[in-house]
């Protein structure tokens, strides 16, 4: 009860006080003596006005009581009072300006959401930024913010009225048209002829590697076959019949099975192994063409396979160049 009469008392002198001017930049406060006091005093002051609805007035005695006493919440209730004024850019710089001063962990939180909220209102279609050099400007008053050259005020669309100051000039109120943002659009990225080069030399290496592993699988089962074929040959030439019962026949199937599997142990190898050259070559073709390195002459590839299938295994001899 007392402080609200206190308030009451208080509030004919606060108002009658002229408001000044807040700059948009906190780092272009000029500092003054401490004087924790007159700090009270001037926040008192903007408070009154927070409460009556003047954000004006409540941000410039909220301000003078930063300088008064550099408290980071004294600046931050700076920051909160521009926000309820939608001065929107300023308030996001007093925020981030908050955060350098080293504020408790409640300071930190209130400064990032007011600084999270401000960019979400800046970053939409109705705000943009444009520098004072368009006006030929040294400083411009916008509503109750004060920007300087060098400044990229971000304001709502449309027309205001500002004061404008030029060099050698008095300031002078003037209405001017916010620019709209020009948007250019990139030019379409045309689609790389060698696109088809990457996806033709993944499935083709994919592919070859598949029937290597084949080429492996049907070779050590041909060696197993190998090594009961020379067992069973061992036996037959022995003076008794084999305890197995088998046969010559036995021995003839048994090495026709080896040629067939040799046979197709050399045709997969050979594949697997041309397909898995093309398409590491077509892979390192397009990338160096990617990178702009690629020479003149087309690169080409060069394939030599020279297979020798027998009973004892199968050779494939592979020379390539690209």
């Amino acid at each position: 009860m007392l402080v609200g009469l206190f308030r009451v008392l208080c509030a004919p002198a606060a108002f009658a006080e002229e408001c000044g001017v807040v700059p948009a930049n906190p780092d272009r406060i000029m500092p003054e003596p401490q004087n924790p006091d007159q700090a009270f005093d001037l926040s008192e002051k903007g408070y009154l006005f927070y409460d009556r609805g003047d954000f004006h007035c409540a941000a410039y005695f909220n301000l003078r009581a930063y300088q008064a006493q550099s408290d980071p919440v004294l600046l931050q209730n700076v920051a909160a009072t521009l926000k309820e004024g939608k001065q929107y850019d300023a308030a996001l710089r007093y925020a981030a300006k908050t955060l350098t001063l080293n504020p408790d962990e409640q300071g930190i939180e209130l400064a990032n959401q007011i600084i999270a909220e401000m960019n979400g209102i800046l970053s939409g279609d109705d705000y943009v930024q444009f520098p004072l050099t368009d006006y030929n400007a040294t400083a411009m008053t916008i509503d109750f913010i004060r920007y300087e050259r060098g400044d990229l005020p971000r304001v709502r669309k449309g027309k205001l009225s500002v004061v404008i100051e030029r060099q050698g000039k008095s300031p002078s109120m003037e209405t001017i048209e916010v620019p709209k943002p020009v948007v250019i659009e990139p030019p379409p990225v045309a689609a790389s002829s060698s696109d088809w080069r990457m996806t033709a030399g993944i499935v083709a290496g994919g592919t070859g590697v598949a029937l290597l592993g084949v080429t492996i699988g049907l070779d050590l089962s041909a060696s197993s076959k190998r090594d009961d074929y020379d067992g069973l040959r061992a036996c037959l030439e022995g003076p008794t019949p084999c305890e197995d019962g088998r046969t010559v026949g036995d021995y003839n199937t048994l090495g026709s099975e080896i040629e067939t599997l040799t046979s197709i142990e050399t045709v997969t190898l050979i594949s697997g192994g041309v397909l898995t050259v093309a398409g590491v070559a077509l892979i390192v073709w397009q990338l160096v063409d990617s990178k702009g390195e690629v020479e003149d002459e087309e690169p080409g590839l060069s394939l030599m396979v020279a297979p020798n299938a027998n009973l004892d295994g199968s050779e494939v001899l592979l020379r390539w160049t690209f």
